[in-house]
């Protein structure tokens, strides 16, 4: 053993920071822990838990923090029943103020990686339990919840300075801790998720490690239970085009844990648990057409042959039942545009060029923020091209789009885009000053 591992609780006793007694239970716990005897474990997890909080609240020192929490992360990481209960009473009963996780939550704040992400990892098993959230005062509960949600998410976001070890002990928290619908709801009530995106969005950069993980977060918050929760997690999918995240992923990995995760996440925004608009939107992006790529492989994981299968059942079924237009609503809705036939083809845009002025422009509107912010030129050129096709067929059309105030962007993409993206603006723009003199009478 190091010379930290041997340092003696007694001694916070000799400085008045620990009684007597909790310093002998805590050095009893290591040597069970060490001896692997579950049953004291289990009988005294209560009072071990009291002495780490107390530990926690008083030393000033980071050793000694740190050792505490990593004692009280070794009590959970078995995650029996017993132990979880009886952490979690003890975390209730630390004193009559009943601060809850205040300790826990206080080191979060400090600048010591190793210690805050142990205390995160400690909170997201507490938090992922049903028994957490029957301790009183609730709201206080739930929002110490939505305090260590944030902080997960803030702490996604790479820059240079942060270690990919500190990044992947933060997902692994995340992992935990979306595993119940209250994490989960209060995770996907801000931006979280778009932090979550951003990892997958900067694939090509992130290990492969990163990567697997934040599909795992994905995959656990897809099992949301709930109607709120369901309804909560998947406007947030929808917002940062899931459909077409899952698609690049497919296409763009062969490592089969992250197939596997990816198809399992998959699987279940197939299967509706998340509502139709997200199933929908898996078969206008072509996530059907890739999986069926997929199914052609040799996969000796028996788990990735069944989800492939119900992949494609379920969205055969959907496509089934869907007209030409409403695939390619989805395709647009989904922000994973190609160049699938229908966009050139001049008898769907004559026949359906009105219904993208439906639900207030929805799909109208979607063409136009995938031509201000997206970063792909295949989607930038669709994009273009669509909206010409729009100003071109409906009578209306250059007077609608001119509201949306995107000519400067087709202006710089003529200029800085690729040469695909380049031809399209040119058309979209010649498009809007074809008639000019309309707008000038209408206004």
């Amino acid at each position: 053993m190091d010379e930290e591992s041997q340092y003696p609780w007694m001694e916070l006793v000799q400085t008045n920071l620990l009684q007597k007694s909790e310093a002998e239970v805590l050095q009893s716990c290591e040597q069970n822990l060490l001896e692997e005897r579950e049953g004291f474990l289990d009988k005294n997890c209560r009072s071990v838990v009291g002495a780490i909080l107390s530990v926690l609240s008083v030393s000033k020192n980071s050793s000694e923090q740190q050792r505490a929490a990593n004692l009280f992360l070794s009590l959970l990481t078995c995650k029996t029943e017993v132990r979880l209960r009886e952490s979690i009473a003890a975390v209730a009963n630390q004193d009559p103020k009943r601060k809850l996780f205040q300790p826990l939550i206080a080191f979060l704040d400090k600048d010591k990686r190793s210690l805050a992400s142990t205390c995160a990892h400690i909170l997201s098993i507490l938090f992922a339990f049903d028994a957490t959230y029957e301790l009183e005062p609730l709201d206080l509960v739930i929002q110490q919840c939505s305090y260590v949600a944030d902080w997960l998410s803030s702490n996604l976001v790479d820059n240079e300075s942060t270690p990919e070890d500190f990044r992947l002990a933060v997902l692994s928290s995340l992992c935990q801790f979306v595993r119940h619908d209250r994490p989960r709801l209060a995770f996907a009530s801000k931006d979280n998720i778009k932090n979550l995106s951003y990892v997958l969005e900067n694939n090509k950069q992130e290990p492969v490690s990163i990567i697997y993980k934040t599909i795992f977060v994905f995959w656990m918050l897809s099992y949301a239970h709930s109607a709120e929760a369901k309804q909560l997690v998947g406007e947030s999918f929808e917002k940062i085009f899931i459909s077409r995240l899952i698609l690049e992923i497919l296409k763009g990995y062969l490592t089969e844990k992250i197939i596997r995760v990816t198809l399992s996440f998959t699987r279940n925004l197939a299967a509706g648990n998340l509502g139709q608009r997200i199933r929908r939107e898996l078969v206008g992006a072509g996530v059907l057409e890739q999986v069926t790529i997929l199914s052609s492989k040799n996969w000796n994981d028996r788990d990735i042959i069944e989800d492939i299968n119900a992949i494609q059942s379920d969205l055969e079924q959907e496509r089934k039942v869907m007209n030409s237009f409403e695939l390619y609503r989805e395709e647009v809705l989904s922000g994973a545009l190609s160049w699938t036939p229908v966009h050139k083809d001049r008898v769907f845009w004559s026949e359906n060029v009105q219904r993208l002025d439906k639900n207030n422009f929805e799909v109208l509107g979607m063409l136009v923020r995938l031509v201000e912010e997206t970063h792909s030129p295949l989607v930038a050129s669709v994009a273009c091209h669509d909206l010409a096709m729009y100003m071109k067929y409906h009578p209306s059309g250059r007077m609608h789009i001119q509201r949306y105030n995107v000519k400067d962007r087709l202006m710089e993409l003529m200029v800085t885009g690729e040469p695909e993206v380049k031809k399209e603006a040119l058309f979209c723009i010649q498009m809007l000053f074809l008639h000019k003199w309309d707008f000038d009478e209408s206004s």
